[in-house]
C-alpha cells in the first residue's frame, strides 16, 4: 500500500470515528463520554482508537475542528466567488456566509458548554476566532491598502473584533437578557465601524443578523 493511498484510509477511518462520536452527543444526552463509549459505538476495540485519536478530549477538539471548519471554508469560497465585492461586503459576506453555515447540532453546542468540556469548548473559541480574524485582517488590509479603511495592524484588529464577538456573542458565557445582549452586539459592530474609520452605521446589517 503506497503512503497516500493509506492516509486517504487513514482519513476516512478518522471521520467515520468523528461520525460516531458526533452521534453518541446526541445518545448519551449530556451524560460523560469515554474511549469505551467510542469504541462500543463504532464497535470496534479501544486499541482501534487509540490509533487514530490520543483520548476522547482530542477526537472532540478534531469534531469541533471539522464542524466549524467546514463552515469557514464556506466563507472562504463565498468571498472568493465574490469578486466584484467592496471590502464593505466582504464583511457583510464573511459574516452572512459564516452564521448561515456554522453548525447548528444542538448535542454538540451542548457537550462544549459542559462544565466537563470547558476546556475544549475554550480551545474552540480560539481556533474559530483565529481562523475568521486571519480571514478578516487579509479583507482590513486590502481596504487600509486602498485608502477605505484606517487600521494600524489589520491581524491585530480583527482577532480583536471577532474576539470580542465570540465572547459576547456566546450566552452560555455571557448570561444576560435578550435586550442587553443585542445592545453588546450592536454597540461591538458600531465600534468596528468607528475604529476603521467609517460611519458608524456602516455594518448595521452585520449587527442585525448577531442579534
Amino acid at each position: 500500500m503506497n503512503t497516500q493511498h493509506k492516509l486517504q484510509r487513514q482519513h476516512i477511518r478518522r471521520n467515520q470515528i468523528l461520525d460516531g462520536l458526533l452521534e453518541l452527543l446526541s445518545e448519551k444526552d449530556n451524560g460523560p463520554l469515554s474511549v469505551a463509549d467510542l469504541a462500543a459505538k463504532l464497535g470496534i476495540a479501544k486499541g482501534g482508537l487509540y490509533h487514530y485519536f490520543d483520548s476522547i478530549d482530542q477526537a472532540f477538539m478534531q469534531l469541533v475542528e471539522r464542524e466549524y471548519g467546514a463552515a469557514i471554508n464556506e466563507v472562504e469560497l463565498a468571498l472568493h466567488s465574490a469578486t466584484n465585492a467592496s471590502v464593505v461586503e466582504q464583511i457583510t459576506i464573511l459574516t452572512t456566509t459564516y452564521i448561515q453555515t456554522a453548525p447548528t447540532n444542538r448535542a454538540l453546542d451542548s457537550y462544549l458548554h459542559l462544565d466537563a468540556y470547558a476546556h475544549i469548548h475554550q480551545r474552540s473559541l480560539a481556533y474559530i476566532t483565529e481562523r475568521l480574524a486571519a480571514i478578516l485582517g487579509e479583507i482590513i488590509q486590502r481596504g487600509v491598502t486602498d485608502g477605505i479603511f484606517i487600521c494600524v495592524n489589520p491581524q491585530a484588529t480583527a482577532t480583536v473584533i471577532l474576539g470580542m464577538v465570540a465572547f459576547i456573542g456566546d450566552k452560555h458565557i455571557f448570561p444576560t437578557d435578550h435586550e442587553l445582549h443585542s445592545a453588546y452586539l450592536e454597540e461591538t459592530v458600531r465600534l468596528m465601524a468607528l475604529g476603521l474609520g467609517l460611519k458608524a452605521d456602516t455594518f448595521a446589517d452585520i449587527a442585525k443578523q448577531l442579534t
